[in-house]
């Protein structure tokens, strides 16, 4: 009889190939190795055991990271889980010293969320195509010239680049398809080719990229890192305070650097119409804008004005305001909670970031961090 419920077959579980252990004693092993070697070695006597042992196992978890024996969101919990045991920290709040760090104190911060709802914003301009049909615009409005090209794929970057934080998203998933598009218009493709369009495209796609990733506080995963770990030191930095900083500086690149490729690395293709032609009639297939693409740009301009505003006048924090947005996406049905829960990107960056973050915290709560930068303010004051 059945209950209405289906049952999964079960699946066969093989032991793992020879391979994977040399690669799991090789990759653990050497980290091992430094923690123990840190954990028994002496250490300036400025610092004490506590904050020499936790620096020994966050550099042996990096040095794991970098090895790769597992996905980087598993090495940095396997490291979290050494610094309950080993004693460094707690693995929750203590009673009788609350503000001490904690092993789970990464995953209730703020700026570890605001990551991750910007990575779900993100996949929202990728679901629709609204990102596409932004980077189709600009070329299709200043593509007549190879370098018009560089520059409307730079202007198309530096519209996105405030609500997705991930440089792989936006680089990798809408613009280098683009980019590609464009080179393939000319027969261009590695090899070659190459040098007719593609190389040069290349070049102007990943380096505008690397540029909007430091123009906005949501521009990049490891940006809202850093304004968290300024404010453990007194200085708070908000989206607004981030971007009036770093927009000057940032639209000069963009402005100065194609032209630099341009001229050091040039394409052998110059005028290029037909790209304008390519990227009109994309457009055009596109149509209209969908359901989906109204509700997200009304939520773009939502969100890029609560966080240059809401903070200083509402009060609205940017993780406040990047909540706002996911929600606004799902009750609008561009987002469900299945597009949610499958965001793999979000959920692993949220865990190796909150786990970095408590072993950063960690050092700075126990002095290190202190007596690092007095060590390297020393040595460059003679300069």
């Amino acid at each position: 009889m059945s209950n209405g419920t289906t049952t999964q077959p079960q699946q066969r579980v093989d032991a793992p190939p020879g391979e994977h252990w040399r690669k799991m004693a090789i990759g653990f092993g050497v980290p091992i190795l430094i923690a123990i070697a840190f954990w028994f070695s002496p250490h300036p006597e400025q610092l004490t055991d506590q904050a020499w042992r936790m620096f020994g196992i966050f550099v042996a978890t990096i040095v794991c990271i970098i090895m790769a024996p597992m996905p980087m969101g598993a090495v940095t919990i396997i490291g979290m889980i050494a610094t309950v045991l080993t004693g460094i920290v707690p693995l929750a709040p203590s009673a009788d010293n609350p503000g001490a760090p904690y092993a789970l104190v990464g995953f209730g911060n703020s700026t570890i969320w605001l990551i991750v709802m910007a990575f779900l914003l993100s996949r929202g301009f990728i679901k629709t195509g609204f990102g596409r049909r932004i980077a189709l615009f600009f070329v299709s409005k200043v593509g007549g010239h190879m370098l018009g090209v560089g520059y409307g794929l730079g202007l198309a970057d530096l519209v996105l680049s405030p609500a997705i934080p991930s440089a792989t998203a936006r680089g990798g998933g809408i613009m280098a398809p683009i980019m590609k598009s464009v080179a393939l218009t000319y027969d261009s493709e590695p090899g070659p080719t190459s040098r007719r369009a593609g190389a040069f495209l290349s070049l102007v796609v990943s380096n505008s990229n690397s540029i909007t990733c430091a123009m906005f506080l949501t521009a990049m995963a490891g940006n809202p890192l850093i304004a968290s770990l300024a404010g453990e030191l007194g200085v708070e930095i908000s989206w607004t305070t981030w971007a009036m900083g770093a927009i000057v500086p940032g639209l000069l690149a963009l402005v100065v650097v194609p032209l630099v490729i341009y001229l050091i690395y040039p394409p052998e293709l110059k005028k290029t119409p037909e790209v304008q032609t390519m990227a009109s009639d994309e457009l055009k297939k596109l149509g209209g804008m969908s359901y989906g693409e109204k509700v997200l740009g009304a939520t773009f301009v939502v969100l890029l004005l609560l966080w240059t505003v809401g903070d200083l006048v509402l009060g609205i924090s940017a993780t406040t305001t990047a909540f706002v947005g996911v929600i606004i996406l799902m009750v609008f049905q561009v987002l469900t909670w299945e597009d949610i829960i499958r965001e793999k990107a979000a959920w692993d960056t949220m865990t190796w970031f909150a786990v970095l973050y408590m072993m950063a915290t960690a050092l700075s709560a126990y002095g290190f961090i202190d007596w690092v930068s007095e060590v390297i303010a020393g040595s460059l004051g003679a300069l």
